[in-house]
């Protein structure tokens, strides 16, 4: 599922239709406060990979402070984050992909180049959703934490967020045998 994040109607119209045209679902927020309201709803109906689309600049929560947000919370490997701005330069794009987004893109941009990386961040998505849910995950709700202003944290204290399987999660956590096994805590 592709998650379209875009101040302007028609920017978001034509992404969710180039996107559905290459068979990639989508759903479409005007703001960052709608992203984050819907995030979990959105995550529930698709658990085949998903990415979030960030338009760079808009008004309240620009793109960079939602991405910031998600990496925070460590939501970044299963939800990866490609940028999309009119506004962008050689600098703001090194540094994003620096921290961790998945891509980049300059309005006009390449339909072609921008769903292949997409498609790329959801086969992404999908490896790390099945790389946690491998080793028994502990749910969270992603939403509750995020009204609460605050997210959740394990035994350790140490917060600890992934979003894969249509419910946001902890780190895997693994028995006393597991953790001996691998050398974990």
């Amino acid at each position: 599922m592709l998650l379209i994040v875009d101040d302007e109607e028609s920017i978001r119209d034509s992404l969710a239709w180039l996107a559905q045209s290459c068979g990639i679902s989508a759903t479409t927020y005007s703001s960052s406060a709608d992203f984050l309201d819907g995030l979990q709803s959105a995550l529930d109906r698709d658990l085949d990979g998903s990415c979030a689309l960030l338009d760079v600049r808009m008004p309240g929560m620009s793109g960079v402070a939602l991405f910031d947000l998600l990496a925070t919370r460590q939501l970044t490997q299963v939800l990866p984050v490609i940028f999309l701005t009119g506004h962008g330069d050689v600098p703001m794009a090194a540094d994003a992909l620096k921290r961790g987004a998945f891509g980049f893109f300059e309005k006009p941009f390449n339909d072609n180049k921008l769903m292949d990386r997409v498609q790329e961040a959801i086969a992404s998505s999908k490896m790390a959703c099945g790389a946690a849910t491998s080793a028994r995950l502990r749910l969270s709700s992603f939403a509750e934490n995020m009204a609460g202003g605050g997210c959740a944290a394990d035994e350790s204290g140490a917060a600890h967020f992934c979003a894969c399987r249509g419910a946001p999660v902890f780190r895997p956590v693994m028995d006393q045998g597991e953790a001996e096994k691998h050398g974990s805590e």
